[in-house]
């Protein structure tokens, strides 16, 4: 499961090389940014069975229309996999507990 940071040091971090040294038959998931698997490489591991499948939230170009879309191996979400009811509420309540934050720090400083 992918997490990284994009920087430009790591697109592509996930490449050819690094398939390689993964266990044959492992399941790849991405949820970081697109630019970090190189698309090529993954779609060529899938055919092979180095990779067994692969669930993305992300892609290097979106909307994503390209050949991993027909892949039977393959899971795709339109970059909502976080857009839960939960999640949402979650965020909705932290911001407005960060707000009140905020303000009673503000009211201190009158």
């Amino acid at each position: 499961c992918l997490h990284p940071s994009y920087l430009p040091q790591n697109k592509h971090l996930i490449d050819e090389a690094a398939f390689k040294k993964m266990k044959k038959g492992v399941l790849l998931i991405n949820l970081s940014r697109g630019p970090i698997v190189k698309e090529s490489a993954l779609i060529t591991n899938l055919k092979n069975g180095q990779i067994a499948g692969a669930a993305l939230d992300v892609f290097e170009t979106e909307p994503y229309k390209g050949p991993l879309a027909k892949s039977a191996n393959v899971i795709m979400t339109p970059h909502i996999g976080g857009s839960t009811h939960e999640s949402r509420y979650l965020m909705q309540t932290k911001a407005l507990e960060n707000l009140q934050q905020v303000l009673k720090n503000l009211s201190h400083l009158s």
